[in-house]
């Protein structure tokens, strides 16, 4: 890795390849990244490519900085949509509303529900579990978990037996 100045990275910003190959990556993701996070992760890809470039391993600079922009990018968005996914879950709770139940009242309630949704809703409710402590019990993903979790929300929902705030 190279320590980079002020100077070669200000040089890099305005050299016309390196503008045209900036433009074209934000072309490309201008719809699925905000403007500044956008322009943050060109900035430090553009600083990431300057640092870690090996001329000698035969590979032209614009090269890499396509794939360093291009990663950059991919990272934000996976990032993105995992903090979602994170947040959906973790505020969960908050959203839906549940009464205190017997536990047989509870097991006539998830009867309306298959069994694959009724499942995992009480392992979550009762047992209080985590979607990955439930995707490994049952040998699913927890995205499964959390998707059959939402679902077997929205049939009860549905049937006015539960409701989301």
């Amino acid at each position: 890795m190279n320590n980079v100045t002020n100077n070669e990275y200000e040089t890099a910003l305005r050299d016309v390849v390196n503008l045209k190959i900036l433009n074209k990556v934000r072309k490309k993701y201008y719809r699925l990244i905000p403007q500044e996070e956008l322009e943050r992760c060109l900035l430090i890809a553009l600083w990431n490519a300057l640092r870690r470039f090996n001329p000698t391993k035969g590979r032209k600079f614009t090269s890499y900085l396509y794939i360093s922009l291009e990663w950059e990018c991919c990272k934000w968005i996976t990032n993105d949509k995992k903090d979602a996914q994170d947040n959906n879950a973790q505020h969960l709770d908050s959203f839906v509303s549940y009464e205190k139940l017997e536990y047989d009242q509870f097991n006539d309630i998830l009867s309306v529900l298959p069994k694959r949704l009724s499942k995992v809703i009480e392992q979550k409710i009762l047992y209080n579990m985590t979607f990955k402590e439930i995707a490994k019990k049952n040998k699913y993903s927890h995205e499964t978990a959390r998707k059959r979790f939402l679902e077997g929300l929205g049939t009860l929902n549905d049937a006015g037996i539960m409701y989301s705030k």
